[in-house]
């Protein structure tokens, strides 16, 4: 095996960056291990723009639900539970065939901002760029 293999697996499988040290917490090198895996349970959680409470507005949070209900409808994903909060959002999915995390975070937030911009006459970013997710084990941490 070659230096450079090994140093490309290392950084996949262990999360190191290239230097060899872990990264730091918000940093873009904890993005490059990220992996969507079709039928593997995540749960991920966004926030909203400098944590303001959006979601306080009914019509607002009617929104993101509504897209994320068109993603599990699309067969983008499985919702199992959400729970969406003033300024943040926690959502249990089941990826489908044929989508990633990135895309699915894409699509809902993008969707969401875009309709909450336009029909609540919203001005400016609605969500933080990035997210955060943690892969779960079906048969330890899912109980269906």
């Amino acid at each position: 095996m070659g230096a450079a293999f090994r140093r490309d697996w290392r950084m996949k499988n262990t999360g190191m960056t290239q230097d060899g040290k872990a990264p730091q917490p918000g940093s873009k090198a904890l993005r490059k291990g990220r992996w969507s895996e079709t039928g593997r349970y995540y749960i991920l959680t966004t926030v909203t723009h400098l944590r303001q409470s959006l979601f306080q507005d009914f019509r607002s949070g009617r929104i993101v639900v509504e897209e994320m209900r068109r993603l599990d409808r699309d067969g983008y994903v499985k919702s199992m539970a959400w729970v969406l909060m003033p300024d943040h959002l926690h959502w249990l999915i089941e990826i489908g065939q044929d989508s990633s995390l990135p895309k699915i975070m894409m699509y809902v937030k993008g969707r969401s901002a875009y309709r909450i911009n336009k029909e609540i006459q919203h001005h400016g970013r609605i969500w933080n760029k990035g997210y955060h997710d943690h892969a779960l084990r079906k048969e330890d941490d899912v109980k269906i």
